[in-house]
């Protein structure tokens, strides 16, 4: 780690040395103690949680050539494990009918159904292609891209309340091929494009961390796609179909702990995507379809991710179709979005009202293909039985498919001036949790009976922001969000018809709610490009752990010691002061004091839970040379 260390310095050093040449470095570093509950204790307990990170990204060019790259020094990193060394680079030459990549390539062809790598170091994500890429436009309107490479890729097992995110469950070892041809105006206002992309991936499977079951796993893929979008002054359409032909070395695994899984290579392996949008003028609407299905396992596979052998390449990252927050408690309770298995859809309205006047609404509904149910037999033995949506391209509502829903209303004025206010009302209910039981009649023209019980989120949210501009480029702002969260514990009873299969009646029907508050607010006073300084505040009626945090004022820091002494009532409460200064143009220092909640964390349906720390002191340094 030394020896890496120097050289790191050294060829710093070296480069500031040089010409045509630029970096910047970004630098994090935190010191404080996380709650981690581990399964089986009754409470979370408080371990040491420091890091340091730094990234240097350099870039060089000369004529044609250009070359960029991270070093990175991490002991440990936020998110992650420790690292000293090349993070990524990449090589690029520009030449007047083709250019040519070589490195770690970030790369996205049509809206990401077949390829869409992404990067985010906060969650450690990363499914960037190291290899090459070979771009050419020598056919005029046509542009043809040629990609090979490797994806070695961290991946943390869940995202629960009792992980270590710092601890790597496996990687995903790929290696990728794609071929992609661009045709642009190939009839007036028409864009076409085609590609057609491999994968070989060597996959993890085990039960258990440790589990004597360990094995890695190769499956092959085959996936063609198509996209097309027509654009005119106020009217654009995009449309984009993918279909994977996918095989795996073998069709069935003994399990440590459920049994033998099955696996079949094909089962109409496929994603489509539609967007619509038309704008003539003071309003805009939109519209998005999603219909992904590449995996739809029984739930002995699904809920356990290395089982899930059917996955889509960790490079497959399509539209969301569904609203992505910026709310600060909004985003703690994101849809779980199943980028393999989920149809969908999003409507978007914006209306100026005025000059300054804004509203938007925002409705997105989704569901499984498949709703999954136990069937218990005459001599009491059960086998998982399954059955489709009734509709095509119409999200179900019943309790088996994990229906979601979401209503975002919008109000947002902007002087243009001095003055910034945006409010919102969002509603959502999503099922969460379901298990189903239909029980054996053998009478055929009989009932039988269903059994469901099921976990279902209903969350209301308040976010509201201000901002008033003053004299002298100073501003304050004001963000405040309320959040009521439900959590209804449900079981159902019904009746099938063994004649025609539908539901005769309701037998019983019970509902236990558990409820929670949230509220989070900031005030932050600023200047721009000098400074800025605030106080947040996070609260929670209570923990989903059943912790109770800050109840003892023997652990206070000085600032909730303050806050104890002032009346502040400070159980499962988090408080913290945040700031920034330039020192220049070009140079920023961020600085946080004092406790913040933990929750998830989430990009592109890829979540990772980002622990809390108490009694934190943060610092962040990003500067360009």
């Amino acid at each position: 780690m030394f020896r890496k260390l120097i050289f790191f310095i050294l060829f710093i050093n070296f480069l500031i040395a040089q010409n045509n040449i630029s970096y910047s470095l970004s630098s994090y570093y935190g010191s404080g103690f996380t709650p981690i509950k581990i399964p089986g204790q009754i409470e979370s307990k408080f371990y040491d949680y420091n890091y340091i990170e730094n990234l240097l990204d350099i870039s060089y060019w000369k004529e044609n050539w250009s070359f960029t790259s991270t070093l990175e020094y991490s002991s440990p990193p936020r998110i992650g494990q420790s690292f000293v060394g090349l993070n990524e680079f990449l090589v690029e030459g520009e030449f007047k009918k083709f250019s040519i990549l070589i490195g770690d390539i970030n790369k996205r062809i049509g809206r990401g159904l077949g390829l869409n790598t992404l990067k985010n170091e906060s969650i450690n994500f990363n499914s960037i292609v190291r290899g090459g890429l070979i771009k050419s436009n020598h056919f005029n309107k046509f542009e043809l891209n040629l990609l090979f490479g490797k994806i070695y890729a961290p991946r943390h097992l869940s995202s629960g309340i009792d992980v270590d995110p710092r601890i790597v469950d496996f990687y995903e070892d790929e290696t990728i091929g794609m071929i992609s041809l661009d045709y642009n105006a190939i009839l007036p206002n028409l864009n076409f494009g085609t590609y057609l992309v491999s994968n070989k991936s060597n996959s993890p499977w085990y039960s258990y961390k440790n589990s004597t079951d360990y094995r890695k796993v190769e499956t092959n893929s085959l996936s063609p796609g198509i996209y097309s979008e027509y654009m005119i002054e106020n009217f654009d359409f995009y449309f984009e179909a993918n279909f994977r032909n996918q095989t795996i070395d073998l069709d069935s695994i003994l399990s440590d702990r459920a049994g033998w899984m099955y696996y079949n290579d094909n089962e109409n392996d496929r994603s489509y995507y539609l967007s619509a949008s038309y704008f003539p003028g003071q309003w805009s609407l939109s519209f998005e379809l999603k219909d992904y299905l590449y995996d739809s396992s029984s739930p002995d596979i699904k809920n356990h991710f290395p089982f899930r052998l059917k996955r889509n390449s960790i490079s497959y990252n399509p539209p969301s179709v569904f609203k992505i927050h910026n709310s600060t408690l909004l985003s703690r309770n994101p849809h779980l979005f199943d980028m393999n298995d989920e149809l969908g859809f999003q409507l978007n309205l914006n209306l100026n009202m005025n000059d300054y006047l804004q509203f938007q609404f925002n409705y997105s509904k989704s569901s499984r293909h498949k709703k999954y149910f136990k069937y218990i037999g005459e001599d009491y033995s059960s086998n998982w039985r399954n059955e489709n949506l009734k509709l095509i391209f119409n999200p179900s509502e019943e309790y088996g498919y994990f229906p979601y829903n979401e209503g975002y209303f919008e109000l947002l004025y902007n002087s243009y001036n001095n003055f910034y206010l945006k409010s919102a009302f969002v509603q959502s209910s999503e099922i969460i949790g379901y298990s189903g039981y239909r029980f054996f009649h053998n009478s055929p023209d009989g009932f039988e009976k269903l059994t469901e019980i099921f976990e279902r989120r209903n969350l209301v949210t308040l976010p509201f922001e201000l901002v008033y501009s003053l004299n002298d480029n100073y501003s304050i702002s004001f963000n405040i969000e309320h959040q009521w969260e439900s959590i209804d514990y449900g079981s159902k009873e019904s009746y099938i018809s063994l004649i025609d299969s539908n539901t005769d009646s309701i037998g019983a029907f019970n509902l236990d709610a558990v409820d929670y508050y949230y509220r989070y607010f900031a005030l932050n006073i600023s200047k721009a490009s000098k400074f800025s300084f605030g106080f947040i505040f996070d609260y929670t009626s209570k923990t989903k752990t059943g912790d109770y945090f800050n109840d003892f004022s023997e652990e206070d820091n000085w600032l909730e010691s303050f806050l104890r002494r002032n009346d502040f009532n400070l159980l499962n409460s988090w408080y913290g002061v945040q700031g920034s200064y330039y020192l220049n143009t070009s140079t920023l220092i961020n600085f946080f004091y004092g406790s913040i909640q933990g929750g998830l964390k989430c990009d592109t349906g890829v979540c990772v839970y980002v622990p809390g720390i108490d009694d934190a002191l943060t610092f962040t340094l990003t500067t360009n040379f």
